[in-house]
């Protein structure tokens, strides 16, 4: 079982979202953080998943992806309406 809260919170959000490796990237970059393709990936895994697999998710990731999250759901509905 997953002991880090940050990255509970992210897999619940990413499920009920259905955010793809790609959306976890562009939203932490609407937050003002880089995140990785290989990193973004690494957050949502179990920690059982295999030795240097699993990858905590720190405060300043889960911040920035909560702080970009309005801001890319408000670009994909500018998106959509085109």
């Amino acid at each position: 079982m997953d002991t880090n809260r940050n990255n509970l919170n992210f897999k619940k959000l990413r499920a009920a979202m259905l955010l793809r490796t790609d959306d976890i990237v562009a939203i932490c970059r609407h937050g003002g953080y880089q995140a990785s393709r290989s990193i973004a990936q690494r957050w949502g895994l179990s920690q059982d998943a295999g030795p240097g697999r699993y990858a905590v998710m720190t405060d300043e990731a889960f911040d920035a992806f909560c702080g970009g999250l309005r801001t890319w759901l408000i670009e994909q509905e500018t998106n959509d309406d085109k």
